[in-house]
């Protein structure tokens, strides 16, 4: 069956008219006209055939006159005086004037509503060069520009590119209320998908210096919910470098799930860096278990603020690696990078620099490393310790929670404390699943002794019967698993921690060798944790966050991080002073103390004093990197920060 021509036109018509806002605004004009003509012709015909009754001495006035009462119907009095055929004209231009005319400003409003609520989602191109783009929104997000900022504290058009699905004005709203000042480095928000190729063209993603792209999920939730998350960030990935075919931007992804992270071989671009945060915050846990203060140390590393991991290179002028450190005018030698990119952390005594080695420094500044023509530090008649440190005495260990991190927590623990070491799971009401993983955790660890204890964090009844002060540590994790706010977490995490005090307060005795490591999700409570008098704490966020920001600004620097928090090899210990030096009847240089660490073939990066280890002011009496020859009157409860082979 044919068509009707009626059919025809206004299957035509419609489909004109479904292209939008410009084929609208056409159709109303022509309208507008098609009445303005319409009203013209009644009068031109009414002259015509009523000469003598005129008003006008041209017809241009009757149009004149007939669009002034179209546009504003106020207009139609000046027909008064003039004959009735005239006055309908008048009365139909106004009437027709009035419903177009209104048609018209009813459309440009909501026209110009709708280009002001595009300028509120943010749907313009980034112009940007040089910015660090964050795709996605997590918790994260805070912590990571908080760092950005401190970083481009000295650039002067620092800029930060955030591209998410989230509302742009809910992002702006959280940015500006965590960062009222951004000390001049700008805060760009998008809203859009970083999977697609459109929204993600919209923030210049091959002039950024880098791309941090957030995992959609956390660690706690379902596999579906991670594999979903990874599916999408490998997804954004593509996206990238579609938009990047030089592959000339560095990119930090966040990959929930170990065979994902697996797949990036593919891309075949050394650009490429993922982040196993959980099992890195997992290994800062138990290394923060072992050694009291050690979180304070990497929170001020992997900061921006404060002192830094930086890959130097210069003319080492024929020195050795541990006579460069006294020549240093600012920081601490910790390792070398050799040409072919292996790296050796604390290497041997009589190690050697070659021209083209990079040597691994913590300073204040990039641009305060600078070799001085003779030796800063001065041989002085130190009378070293030949003091044996005691073995390891953290055997027994209580996890309290359950999420991913326990296995790494697990894992690390027993290359930590060996075998025969006892370590317990609290959880409240495990699930079958729980307890099918803490099986196969059981049969993976044969030579530790493992508990699953059903207990409720949040009864001071149910902790006391788990006898806590009984362990040598108490590691506290979030207690629940899968999606929830990380405020309540937090809170019953501060609850957990709270009955714990009021339980060491009833028992001193026994809490006063037990130690407590607490894990909280946002960075913002971490002075809360402060008050609650906690020996020691990881702010996962603020940790991993940190490494997220230094890793996208220097991402050498990972296989740095890595070396260091790896079981193997050296790691940064806290260690007593009465193991390093035998009299303290003098005051030290950090050149004297710098010395002493190298006798024990150690290498001292700062010191912890005692007497402010309590207050978070003083940083936790942790100093890292000062002066070579700043002057310091110490006891032997004071601490050496090093790099060594292990905690004893």
């Amino acid at each position: 069956m044919n068509p009707k021509k009626s059919e025809k036109l206004h299957y035509k018509f419609e489909n004109f008219m479904a292209k939008g806002g410009r084929s609208i605004f056409i159709s109303l004009l022509i309208l507008f006209f098609g009445g303005f003509l319409l009203v013209g012709l009644i009068r031109f015909a009414t002259t015509l055939i009523f000469p003598d009754l005129d008003p006008f001495s041209s017809f241009f006035e009757h149009i004149w006159l007939t669009f002034l009462e179209m546009t504003d119907p106020g207009n139609m009095a000046r027909d008064t005086d003039h004959s009735a055929v005239y006055k309908v004209s008048g009365v139909l231009a106004g009437l027709i004037g009035v419903i177009i005319v209104s048609m018209l400003i009813a459309f440009i409003t909501t026209q110009l509503e709708r280009v002001l609520r595009n300028f509120r989602r943010g749907r313009s191109r980034v112009l940007e060069q040089g910015h660090t783009l964050i795709l996605g929104w997590n918790e994260r997000v805070v912590d990571i520009i908080r760092e950005l900022i401190i970083a481009n504290e000295s650039e002067d058009d620092a800029s930060i590119v955030i591209l998410s699905e989230e509302p742009k004005e809910d992002m702006d709203d959280a940015i500006q209320a965590a960062f009222p000042d951004s000390k001049g480095t700008k805060i760009i928000t998008r809203h859009g998908s970083s999977a697609r190729l459109i929204d993600l063209a919209r923030v210049n993603p091959s002039k950024a210096k880098s791309a941090i792209v957030l995992a959609s999920a956390s660690q706690s939730e379902t596999f579906d919910e991670k594999q979903a998350s990874d599916a999408h960030t490998l997804k954004t990935l593509l996206a990238i470098l579609e938009n990047d075919p030089d592959h000339s931007i560095n990119i930090v992804v966040e990959l929930l799930l170990e065979q994902n992270r697996n797949v990036l071989p593919v891309f075949n671009s050394d650009k490429i860096i993922s982040l196993n945060s959980w099992d890195i915050l997992g290994k800062l846990i138990v290394q923060t278990s072992i050694t009291s203060g050690l979180s304070v140390v990497y929170n001020e590393i992997l900061s921006f603020d404060g002192c830094e991991l930086y890959i130097h290179h210069d003319d080492w002028k024929g020195l050795s690696f541990y006579e460069l450190a006294y020549y240093l005018k600012d920081g601490v030698p910790l390792g070398v990078c050799r040409a072919d990119g292996k790296i050796t952390m604390r290497p041997e005594k009589d190690f050697q620099l070659e021209e083209t080695d990079h040597v691994i420094i913590l300073a204040q500044d990039d641009s305060t490393i600078e070799l001085a023509d003779k030796s800063l530090v001065e041989d002085s008649d130190l009378i070293f310790s030949e003091k044996q440190s005691e073995p390891l005495n953290t055997k027994r260990q209580l996890i309290m929670g359950w999420h991913t991190v326990v296995s790494t927590i697990v894992n690390e623990s027993v290359d930590y404390l060996g075998e025969g070491a006892q370590i317990d799971i609290l959880t409240h009401e495990p699930t079958e699943h729980v307890k099918q993983e803490f099986e196969q955790l059981k049969a993976l660890n044969s030579g530790v002794k493992m508990n699953l204890i059903d207990a409720d964090a949040l009864s001071i009844k149910s902790l006391e019967k788990a006898n806590p002060f009984t362990y040598d540590t108490v590691i506290l994790l979030s207690q629940n698993e899968g999606k929830a706010d990380i405020e309540r977490l937090d809170a019953q995490t501060l609850v957990t921690l709270l009955l714990l005090r009021t339980l060491a307060k009833q028992h001193p005795k026994e809490a006063q060798s037990t130690k407590i490591i607490t894990q909280i999700l946002n960075s913002d409570n971490e002075e809360l944790m402060t008050q609650a008098d906690v020996d020691d704490f990881i702010i996962s966020n603020k940790v991993i966050t940190q490494l997220f920001a230094q890793v996208s600004e220097n991402p050498e620097m990972l296989n740095v991080y890595e070396e260091i928090f790896k079981e193997e090899g050296s790691e940064i210990y806290l260690k007593p002073l009465d193991l390093f030096l035998a009299d303290f009847s003098r005051e030290f240089t950090f050149g004297d103390l710098m010395m002493a660490a190298e006798h024990r073939e150690e290498i001292c990066l700062g010191l912890r004093l005692d007497e402010h280890a309590n207050d978070p002011k003083k940083n936790f009496g942790v100093i890292l990197d000062p002066p070579k020859d700043q002057r310091f009157t110490l006891t032997a409860k004071d601490s050496l920060v090093v790099l060594a082979e292990d905690a004893e």
